[in-house]
């Protein structure tokens, strides 16, 4: 046991180590080509127009993108604030990293009295390339935000069928998550109910649960609430119940709908786990499982049964259908809860046979077994996430070019810009720098169709050319004459002088 000094010591030291992989840099890069920039223009145009209701994009309700739209209040929120900023976009995602770690660190002090586990499992998750990467925790995406209330479910459920004295406040936290989860990703929020209700059979909770009067109060307020949410939606915007069902229900799942046919093998997933997205901490996973199943009377054993039934069905589930790479991000919490315990016993082990007491020895240990185990995997995801985003250089580099511009070139506003095809990044960053920096920046997209008849192209006179894509290049320099004023990465500005 430790004294409430060294409680709270150990509390601080947690505080500054996640803060990195949470805020460093989380401004630098720009939005990223397709969801993140995608959410960024609705959150503009829901700003700008104020219809909370449903997405728009470009004038028209976005088909594409049916998802409810918590996570476009929340960066409309901060946009007010933050103005239409890459950190306005991002804080939704930090701030729900911070509540996940938060639940966990919370969940484990004051359930067990561990607040070890608290935090191993906390600096294990943060230190997961599954979970701080792009998509998820270092963008404006809907992943953390989605993981947040699918972790806030599982434990208050969790805590729901162990308490019978607390079972109302327990059971109004486990259905304001959900609640969140299905406004925030649709039917992605119910990803771990499959796994509750299983886990409620085998504790021989079922009728038990379905004879509260308090479950049935809160399955009504879920169904109302969401039911409201999608019957509203459909009574003024006929038809975008069967755009949900075809972009986000069964057509997805099942790929009959032509969007989606990407079905990964069936391990890719767990593949992917062991050997890339949670090597470091794997051995740790088999570590706590082991203790868990060779410890008669280990007090996390049930909760570990809970994550263990939970994950399974999970990663059953989403190893069939349409598929991205980031959608395993929710096991990650699941993942690094287990292994959190399985540092616990290492950590347990070493200071029981060091024999340190209370102190300042026991104090320099944790320190010197933080630094040990972390130091790689933490140094791997600054490097790779905060400072050198591995993902920024696959993308678009109009973002960055323009504000380079704007910092370097002031007088460079009337830009002309040529693309191939729509390009949401694109779009948002003309938006704001038109409305916000006095900037007269225009995009013209060539599709395959016009790109013979690029000599009829009409570019402004005053304007200054900014080309991205080497095929388009190619094409321009053979019908205009072009002084390359400056190159930035794939990105070429030029002076037009005349068509040949």
């Amino acid at each position: 046991m430790q004294n409430k000094s060294e409680k709270y010591s150990l509390i601080i030291i947690f505080i500054i180590l996640i803060y990195f992989p949470v805020f460093l840099h989380l401004d630098l890069p720009s939005l990223y080509l397709w969801d993140e920039s995608t959410n960024a223009l609705h959150a503009l145009d829901m700003e700008e127009s104020g219809n909370y209701l449903r997405r728009f994009f470009q004038g028209q309700p976005d088909n594409w993108e049916t998802k409810p739209p918590l996570l476009t209040w929340l960066q409309v929120f901060w946009i007010k604030i933050l103005g239409p900023t890459e950190l306005a976009i991002r804080m939704p995602s930090a701030l729900s990293v911070l509540g996940t770690l938060f639940l966990i660190l919370r969940f484990f002090w004051k359930e067990f009295r561990n607040l070890e586990v608290g935090i191993f499992s906390g600096l294990i998750l943060v230190c997961s390339s599954g979970y701080v990467c792009e998509h998820v925790s270092r963008t404006g995406d809907h992943d953390a935000l989605l993981i947040f209330f699918l972790l806030g479910g599982l434990i208050y459920f969790y805590k729901f069928l162990k308490y019978k004295e607390k079972q109302i406040f327990y059971i109004t936290l486990f259905t304001l998550f959900f609640i969140g989860g299905v406004l925030t990703k649709s039917i992605a929020g119910l990803y771990f109910a499959p796994g509750l209700l299983i886990f409620t059979l085998l504790k021989k909770q079922f009728f038990p649960t379905i004879k509260n009067t308090y479950f049935w109060i809160a399955v009504g307020s879920f169904f109302g609430i969401i039911g409201a949410y999608y019957g509203l939606n459909e009574w003024y915007y006929p038809g975008y119940l069967e755009a949900v069902w075809n972009m986000e229900l069964f057509p997805r799942f099942f790929n009959t709908n032509d969007e989606f046919h990407n079905v990964p093998d069936p391990f890719y997933f767990i593949r992917k786990i062991i050997t890339e997205k949670f090597v470091f901490f794997f051995p740790a996973l088999i570590v706590g499982l082991a203790f868990v199943y060779l410890q008669k009377k280990n007090p996390f054993k049930d909760f570990i049964y809970l994550l263990i039934i939970i994950i399974s069905i999970f990663l059953i589930a989403i190893s069939n259908g349409a598929f991205n790479t980031w959608y395993d991000a929710p096991a990650y919490p699941i993942l690094a809860t287990i292994a959190g315990m399985g540092v616990f016993y290492i950590y347990d082990f070493i200071k029981t046979k060091l024999s340190f007491k209370r102190g300042i020895y026991n104090s320099l240990y944790t320190i010197f077994f933080i630094s040990i185990i972390f130091y790689f995997p933490y140094k791997t995801i600054l490097t790779e996430q905060c400072y050198f985003p591995k993902w920024q250089n696959h993308y678009p580099h109009y973002g960055d070019y323009l504000k380079k511009l704007k910092s370097e070139k002031p007088k460079v506003k009337n830009i002309f810009i040529i693309e191939k095809r729509v390009n949401r990044h694109l779009m948002f960053y003309e938006k704001v720098f038109n409305k916000n920096y006095n900037y007269n920046i225009k995009h013209y997209i060539i599709s395959k169709k016009d790109r013979t008849r690029i000599s009829d192209l009409k570019i402004p006179a005053n304007h200054t050319l900014m080309i991205c894509d080497n095929k388009i290049k190619n094409n321009i320099s053979n019908h205009f004459y072009l002084e390359i004023l400056e190159q930035f990465r794939t990105c070429t500005l030029y002076k037009i002088s005349n068509k040949k």
